[in-house]
């Protein structure tokens, strides 16, 4: 099953090497480890648009219009219908731009 990491940790591989995932890196797993959550199958969390990374947004099956209902709300900007990776793209692209006047004063 595939897994997003939520915080930084290490794994045994299947040959006994130890693999460090960062926080929001998606692997699969046969059962999701400690600082993981799955994110298919019935215990999946959900995806959260305000915070989820470029490959959670990709690895994460969702309905797209959603994500565009998203962004339409937060940034009053329109998606469009480029498919699910260039919609992703914006998003992340809206993010940065996005400007919190609290956060600079």
């Amino acid at each position: 099953m595939k897994c997003i990491c939520r915080k930084r940790t290490q794994s045994l591989s299947r040959t006994g090497k130890v693999i460090t995932h960062d926080a929001g890196s998606v692997v699969e797993f046969d059962k999701c480890p400690n600082n993981f959550e799955p994110i298919e199958g019935k215990k999946a969390s959900g995806i959260d648009f305000k915070t989820a990374e470029k490959e959670e947004l990709l690895a994460t099956d969702y309905d797209l219009d959603k994500l565009k209902k998203f962004i339409e709300d937060t940034f009053s900007k329109k998606a469009g219908n480029k498919g699910k990776a260039k919609t992703v793209d914006f998003l992340l692209d809206c993010r940065y731009r996005a400007v919190n006047l609290n956060d600079i004063i």
